[in-house]
């Protein structure tokens, strides 16, 4: 429900969080200014790093936000993730990264290939082509 006084953002941050509001406001940030896709890039590398509906939505508003912008801000967003991660995230991630061509990939095939977790090692080696 809406109250008198809730900012744009809240509101969105609020829906990204419900997966029956999620496809609405992920539409949302695709049509807002460029400046609200930023202030919610945390929670948006969150939901692009787990399976759900509206993940490719996910990934399309993070395309959508300047590509220097999100090259500089991605790996303090990745790292914390994929420590408490485990190989669901780092497979989403690193489709996230092959999309946005970033360098970091490689560094996230590292981590995956010296994982102990056989899992985690295996999406390494998926995306070790790339």
């Amino acid at each position: 429900m809406i109250e008198v006084g809730d900012s744009l953002v809240s509101l969105i941050r609020r829906a990204l969080q419900i997966p029956s509001e999620r496809g609405t406001a992920l539409r949302l940030l695709l049509v807002v200014d460029v400046t609200q896709r930023m202030s919610h890039f945390s929670e948006l590398m969150q939901l692009a790093s787990v399976g759900h509906a509206d993940v490719d939505l996910c990934r399309k508003v993070i395309q959508s936000i300047p590509g220097y912008w999100v090259e500089s801000n991605l790996k303090a967003e990745i790292l914390p993730i994929l420590e408490g991660g485990g190989s669901e995230e780092y497979r989403r991630l690193a489709e996230l990264l092959t999309e946005l061509n970033s360098q970091l990939l490689n560094d996230l095939v590292e981590m995956a290939l010296s994982s102990d977790d056989e899992d985690i090692n295996e999406v390494g080696h998926d995306f070790r082509r790339f």
